[in-house]
């Protein structure tokens, strides 16, 4: 008997885009075999660090994060030192050492200002967070 293989999903159940990717795994697994995943958001409820050892314990052989805060920045460094695979769709900087999920930007923002100028709306402002590089990249 096979044992399923155990991934970790840590995410912020508030981005739509979790929903999404969710969804995407869903058709994975019945596409390539079922997984067991622990879902773990209780992080971002505590605005504490994620507690490491509860990782260790549970033997994950993957992690895949969704949108994690700076904050969990040395969680993630730890991860990648134990040598486990790690997909990662990160809130400012890409990861050495992880998949990364990346956002096209450029499109974004061009997709925004086209539907906006759509409208009939010639003059918009783009309100966003100073320090978030995906921010940024969205205003340029």
């Amino acid at each position: 008997m096979s044992t399923l293989p155990r991934v970790l999903f840590l995410y912020d159940n508030r981005v739509s885009l979790t929903r999404e990717v969710l969804l995407g795994i869903a058709r994975y697994t019945r596409l390539q075999g079922a997984w067991f995943i622990e879902r773990d958001i209780s992080y971002y409820l505590r605005q504490k660090q994620i507690d490491f050892t509860e990782v260790e314990r549970w033997h994950p052989d993957g992690i895949i994060c969704l949108n994690l805060p700076t904050r969990q920045e040395p969680f993630i460094h730890k991860i990648i030192n134990m040598g486990l695979p790690l997909i990662i769709k990160g809130i400012n900087e890409p990861i050495k050492g992880a998949i990364n999920i990346l956002s096209d930007n450029d499109l974004i923002a061009h997709m925004a200002a086209e539907h906006l100028l759509a409208l009939g709306l010639p003059h918009y402002a783009y309100c966003g967070f100073e320090h978030m590089l995906w921010s940024n990249e969205r205003f340029h």
